[in-house]
């Protein structure tokens, strides 16, 4: 247990010259206080007073509050005369409730706005109970000249941190101060007893649709030995099961998948390759409050095959390499097996989507062993459209192999009709496979239609996300990479993104981060802002969120972090910009002042 002694004076004097004159703090001050301290500093926190922003509470909390009330009201009861006063935070060290046993200790608090609507994260506040708790994320007690700032030094604070019982996710503090001179070693147990206790009055405090969640697991878990998953939009369950053979990088897959049930309220059915490589089978039902989905139900089974599909070399343009597991998953959902040996296919998707890759798998399951031809028609304005058309004619008179003819929709009209007009005059033209950069509402060109034959649509990266690990893992194993592992919120974060790019943009991402994490493992704080943005959040942002979150990362990385430079270059108060870096999940490496 924490000692409830403070930092002797003469230590806390020359802490305190240090830290006005901007040398290092004493070696042999607390740790926990000398780190706080050092944040403090960085964020330009004034030592000598204490101005705190204000942030209309409007509900929020409000969960916690119920929860909350009846303990704390009973305590604040036995209170009187001891100058003791309990405050209750939001995760955003927002206060949202205030009790003491006399008006006389409640009118002290508010002299130093410590008041309900008011903000005590470090970043604002200095070194308190309420900010350096949700730092640490562990009971702390701060003593008297501890505290950063000046008004707060004639106080002791306790700060013991809040969470859902069932999640564990924070859920706030709860803060007991009092005068120095009052202060004694009960302080920090009683604390962690009425947190326990809120922590109960949560339990049974549990909205339906958690009490739906949890019964529909647990009925399930009592019924069955298979892995069992239970998300709602708040946390995961698993039973033993499913612990033994998830992957952290494997929850994101599911959560994916979880968020399609919520959306379309009906069963959802996926193919996985975990982790580990066992292919397995998910089975994803919603469960529903009266009509409202409120969580899902996964099942995970081994598929009937039983099989994994083994890794195949294929021959493409000349030169064999590995095909990954993900594009031939790919190619098996959006190509049918005729296709292999049609005469002309057109294979439509963005930019990055994986068309090449496709075709490639298009090649080596057709009986045809001629050349693979590929015509990039970007080049025509640099060769001229006749040395083009006469390269193409020359392909088109020998039948065997394929031609390849690449952004189709990149020729001019004319140059377009008369590839197609070329390719219908001949009589025994070779098996023909254009490729259409298309954009995300999918709009051909006449010449493209008239083009004919079968049409294999390659979906974008962010419609199959369940392929992002095989990705992820594909190419951190590439030669020349460090064989990275990526955790698990990195990995919520990759497949979360809506990957405007594509496979180019991903691989570079990835590549890029295992550059930076050497030989560690990568990890959020290894990916971009943007990146890091969707990884504590379940749902997809909505377009405009998105355009507000890339906003911000743009404007932190021009003020290299600089979060007082970010504010003003979008004109926000510093309190506004604090609570958009959380919520987008933009503040996890605590950008520096």
């Amino acid at each position: 247990m924490m000692k409830s002694v403070g930092a002797g004076d003469d230590l806390l004097q020359r802490a305190r010259l240090a830290l006005y004159d901007g040398s290092d703090l004493p070696s042999d001050l607390r740790p926990t206080v000398s780190q706080s301290w050092m944040r403090s500093r960085l964020a330009s926190v004034r030592p000598d007073r204490i101005d705190l922003p204000y942030l209309p509470v409007d509900g929020a909390g409000d969960r916690l509050l119920r929860a909350a009330t009846p303990v704390l009201e009973r305590f604040a009861e036995q209170l009187n005369g001891t100058g003791v006063s309990i405050v209750l935070a939001d995760p955003e060290a927002r206060v949202i409730g205030r009790w003491s046993g006399d008006e006389a200790a409640l009118s002290h608090m508010s002299a130093v706005s410590i008041d309900v609507g008011f903000l005590l994260n470090e970043d604002v506040a200095g070194t308190n109970g309420i900010g350096t708790v949700l730092e640490d994320l562990t009971p702390l007690v701060i003593h008297g000249a501890e505290h950063y700032a000046e008004p707060l030094r004639d106080l002791v604070c306790v700060g013991v941190p809040i969470h859902n019982p069932i999640t564990r996710r924070l859920v706030g503090v709860l803060d007991l101060a009092c005068p120095t001179a009052l202060a004694n070693g009960l302080l920090l147990p009683t604390a962690l007893s009425l947190s326990t206790q809120i922590e109960s009055e949560l339990a049974s405090h549990m909205s339906r649709r958690e009490t739906a969640v949890f019964a529909e697991f647990m009925a399930r878990c009592r019924e069955t030995s298979v892995p069992v998953i239970a998300l709602s939009e708040q946390f995961m369950l698993t039973n033993a099961a499913a612990a033994n053979i998830l992957d952290a990088t494997d929850q994101a897959l599911f959560w994916d998948q979880a968020a399609e049930a919520f959306g379309d309220g009906h069963a959802v059915t996926r193919q996985f390759r975990l982790g580990s490589g066992a292919e397995v089978l998910a089975r994803c039902n919603p469960i529903r409050v009266g009509k409202i989905s409120v969580g899902a139900l996964i099942e995970v089974a081994h598929p009937e095959s039983g099989s994994t599909p083994r890794r195949r070399v294929i021959a493409v343009g000349g030169t064999s390499s590995p095909r990954s597991h993900a594009a031939i998953d790919m190619y098996r959902r959006v190509a049918d097996p005729a296709m292999a040996t049609a005469k002309r296919i057109r294979v439509e998707g963005e930019a990055g989507a994986g068309k090449l890759a496709l075709i490639g798998h298009l090649t080596s399951a057709a009986t045809d062993d001629g050349p693979l031809t590929i015509l990039r028609c970007a080049s025509t304005p640099t060769q001229g459209a006749d040395v083009w058309m006469a390269g193409l004619a020359s392909r088109v008179a020998n039948p065997t192999g394929t031609l390849v003819i690449r952004n189709f929709e990149l020729l001019p009209s004319d140059l377009a009709e008369a590839v197609v007009d070329l390719l219908d005059a001949a009589s025994d033209p070779p098996r023909t496979v254009m490729t259409v950069t298309s954009s995300a509402d999918g709009v051909t060109t006449p010449a493209t239609d008239k083009f004919g034959g079968a049409v294999i649509r390659v979906p974008a990266l962010r419609e199959r996300r369940e392929d992002i690990p095989d990705i992820v893992h594909e190419t951190l194993r590439q030669p020349g990479s460090g064989g990275n592992r990526v955790g698990q919120r990195a990995m919520a974060a990759l497949v979360g993104y809506r990957w405007p790019g594509n496979l180019r943009q991903l691989r570079a991402v990835v590549t890029a981060a295992g550059d930076v994490a050497g030989e560690a493992a990568i990890e959020l704080e290894h990916l971009p802002e943007e990146f890091r943005a969707g990884s504590l959040r379940r749902r997809p942002l909505g377009r405009l969120q998105e355009l507000e979150r890339d906003a911000i990362a743009q404007a932190l990385r021009h003020s290299n972090g600089n979060k007082i430079q970010t504010a003003k270059a979008l004109g926000l108060s510093r309190s506004t910009l604090y609570r958009r870096l959380r919520y987008f999940g933009l503040d996890e490496d605590r950008a520096v002042l």
